[in-house]
């Protein structure tokens, strides 16, 4: 499951001065953001923060207001550097009548990268899902869905993860599973970007975590600090605000 491009000394994601409004309600406020191979980055904040904002801004389902997005030096907008992304969205729709093996069949020829067979069994095995994988995604529950999302965005070999609340629907075993799959990926030379309102989770697999609070990145917290720090930080931030 290793990343389908060897990682450089380059940072692979470089966002500066990222800015977004929708009306009066500023979603990101000149958010910068450096990340390298072999890290992991978490996104925490309260919902309406920025989290999925930023994401969307760097897989280019919006487009930002100003700022710039780089991907391995790449403008994000150029093809080369869109094939190096793999995304999970949350809540974004499906194409559900496609089975779970069609729609990982189908980002890899948008992604210009070849369906392997043996990996996506790997995969399927890994989060239980094998004897799903011709089975249309309108009939799967909730967690099978996001299971098929995670599988869909790992199937191109991305340099880089982009995950929305990954571990949503799923029970702590899958939980797990997935932590694992996402620390494999780091440690392979990718890099992985999530958000997600699971601190405990988050503060657990990732190398530092953002505290993203009305657009604005509030504070950042290495792996080596507590889970506590971490909660305490993100309560102090909602208070501060009320």
């Amino acid at each position: 499951m290793k990343p389908s491009s060897d990682s450089s000394s380059m940072p692979l994601l470089v966002c500066q001065h990222c800015t977004k409004s929708y009306g009066t309600t500023i979603a990101l406020a000149d958010v910068n953001l450096i990340a390298s191979a072999g890290e992991i980055v978490g996104l925490a904040g309260p919902n309406g923060a920025g989290k999925t904002t930023l994401l969307h801004s760097i897989v280019g389902i919006i487009r930002l207001d100003q700022g710039t997005i780089q991907i391995n030096g790449l403008n994000r907008t150029s093809p080369s550097a869109k094939r190096l992304i793999g995304f999970m969205p949350d809540n974004l729709p499906r194409p559900e009548l496609l089975t779970i093996e069609e729609m990982c069949r189908v980002n890899c020829t948008l992604f210009s990268q070849p369906f392997d067979r043996e990996m996506i069994d790997e995969l399927a095995d890994v989060l239980e899902i094998r004897d799903r994988l011709r089975e249309p995604l309108a009939g799967l529950s909730h967690g099978t869905c996001r299971k098929a999302d995670l599988m869909a965005a790992l199937a191109t070999r991305p340099q880089i993860l982009i995950l929305d609340e990954p571990f949503s629907g799923l029970d702590p075993l899958m939980v797990d599973r997935v932590v694992m799959l996402i620390k494999a990926h780091a440690d392979a030379g990718g890099l992985v970007l999530l958000s997600s309102h699971d601190l405990e989770i988050t503060a657990e697999c990732a190398t530092r975590v953002l505290m993203i609070q009305s657009g604005e990145v509030q504070g950042e917290f290495a792996h080596s600090e507590s889970q506590f720090t971490l909660r305490q930080a993100f309560r102090d931030m909602i208070l501060a605000e009320s």
